[in-house]
């Protein structure tokens, strides 16, 4: 009785994982963030020093940065999906195995019954092992994919505040060197997938 609850569990998780794909692809998975960074500046219209092109460069670099931040954080993301996927089919095809392929010794058996039951018990047990160990490593993998994609994040939105309170603070700028140096917050900006 216990392998058909085995089995019928391993068919739902089966079925469920299925469900959940499905509703995610039909959701529009993988799903992209947007960060919109306005570059367009009014106000301060550059000067020799400090020419409007110079300006619109520097925020267009930002905003090239931000917008590879976010992809970066997209990339990340979807691998963390796919990862979760993984890791909750394994745990179906686990239990499947186990219901399915499972043997349980049947009450006077003989010894030469209980040894070969022992030695498929045997090689299912290392079959099950290797997919649980599986399922661990991609279950850690897909956490950390997760936490890298939403700190990385983080720092894009980060990015854009800075980047649009400098375009702020340049539109306002009085002279050359103020608009410098609000210009000049953008230096320390990276794209990519760093994160920090």
């Amino acid at each position: 009785m216990r392998m058909g609850l085995m089995k019928a569990v391993g068919w739902l998780l089966l079925l469920a994982g299925v469900v959940w794909v499905v509703g995610d692809l039909r959701a529009g998975f993988p799903r992209t963030r947007r960060l919109d960074v306005v570059t367009n500046t009014v106000g301060f219209e550059g000067s020799p020093k400090l020419p409007a092109a110079a300006i619109q460069s520097s925020l267009n670099d930002a905003k090239g940065k931000v917008e590879s931040r976010v992809a970066c954080s997209d990339w990340y993301g979807t691998g963390a999906r796919f990862a979760d996927w993984t890791a909750f089919f394994l745990t179906a095809i686990i239990t499947l195995i186990g219901g399915v392929l499972g043997v349980a010794a049947p009450a006077g058996a003989s010894l030469p019954d209980l040894q070969q039951i022992t030695g498929r018990s045997t090689l299912l047990g290392r079959i099950v092992l290797f997919l649980a160990a599986l399922a661990a490593v991609v279950t850690a993998a897909g956490s950390k994919a997760q936490t890298t994609a939403d700190t990385v994040f983080k720092l894009a939105q980060e990015m854009q505040a800075t980047t649009a309170a400098v375009r702020k603070d340049v539109q306002e700028a009085k002279t050359d060197g103020e608009a410098r140096a609000a210009l000049d917050r953008l230096g320390v900006f990276r794209g990519g997938c760093e994160t920090r």
